[in-house]
Formats: C-alpha cells, structure tokens, sequence
C-alpha cells in the first residue's frame, strides 16, 4: 500500500525527454538512439509508450500500438498490441495499472480490445500470467513457445490471430547466419 507521500506520475509519448526505459544505461550507444527516432516517428502512427514513476523514478512502461501498425507477427485489426510491458517493482499493481491504461484507450478509441504475443522462454516477451490476471484469454499457439492473448471489449469480435506460414517467414532466413567478430 502506498503511503501519503508516494506519488505515482504518467509519461505519455515523452520518450526523448524520459528515456526509452529498456535501454535507460545505453543512451549514448548508437541503437539507443534509433530507438528514440523509431519511437517518436512511429507516435504518428498510433504508438503510446507510457512510463510510470514514483517518486520521480522509473518504475515501468508499456508501449503498444494499433493492430494495423504493430509490429508483432499476429493478424490484429481493431485492436490495440502490446508490444512490451516491463516492470522494476513488483508486488504494487503497477502492471496491472499500465494494462488497464492500454484497455481503456482501446475503449476510447473505439477498438475491439487489446492482443498480446507472450513467451516463457524469452526474457525480451512478456509472461502470460500478468494478463490472466486483468481478464485476457489464451486465443492461439505459434512455434517456440509463443502465445497469443486477447482482452475483447465485445465477445462477438473476431479473434486476432497468428500467421499460418510460419515455415515460410522463417525460410527467407534459411541461408545461414553470419557472425563477424571485430
């Protein structure tokens, strides 16, 4: 439970002046900066980035986007995608918060809910079970473990949904991988 003089903030969309929470100890490295002109650039296509602070620290963000712009292998129109949620502090209901921020600017917006890919054998995608807990559902499998969830504002929506051709996508990469050491 909070106490009377911890204050928790919202950051919407203020990247640059915040900082790209995941890489907050790499702002001079070269991807960093990518990242920041990605984001901001992708803002006018319907991406939110949130971060949460108290005390005036980072303790969070969620960054999600418009199922048509996402950028996640998963069929989602009209819905929003989470794209990452991460959280420093856990046990106070911050990440439930930053979902239920997402779920109520699919219903501002007008959207059929909210979709998300997750994985429990990846550190970079989210665990499933945050978002059991706000009242999503296991929609479809994909290869390696990924998962797809779903929040539906309405039932009689249709279900996002994975791809089909995985073999496919993951033969343009068949030609092998090479590794340059410097």
């Amino acid at each position: 439970m909070e106490n009377s003089t911890t204050t928790t903030e919202w950051y919407e969309n203020q990247i640059r002046e915040d900082g790209c929470f995941c890489m907050r100890s790499m702002q001079k490295a070269p991807g960093y900066v990518q990242k920041l002109n990605w984001t901001e650039k992708e803002f006018t296509q319907g991406l939110t980035y949130i971060q949460l602070r108290k005390d005036n620290k980072p303790v969070g963000f969620i960054e999600y986007a418009l199922g048509e712009q996402a950028w996640r292998a998963v069929h989602a129109d009209g819905y929003l995608v989470i794209h990452c949620i991460w959280i420093a502090v856990t046990g106070l209901g911050l990440g439930s918060q930053l979902i239920q921020r997402c779920i109520q600017d699919a219903i501002t917006l007008g959207k059929k809910g909210v979709a998300v890919v997750t994985n429990i054998d990846t550190s970079w995608a989210p665990g499933p079970k945050i978002f059991l807990k706000n009242g999503f559902r296991h929609v479809e499998d994909a290869p390696y473990s990924f998962q797809l969830y779903v929040y539906k504002l309405n039932q009689e929506h249709s279900d996002p949904y994975f791809p089909d051709n995985w073999v496919l996508r993951l033969d343009r990469f068949s030609e092998g991988l090479t590794i340059a050491l410097f």
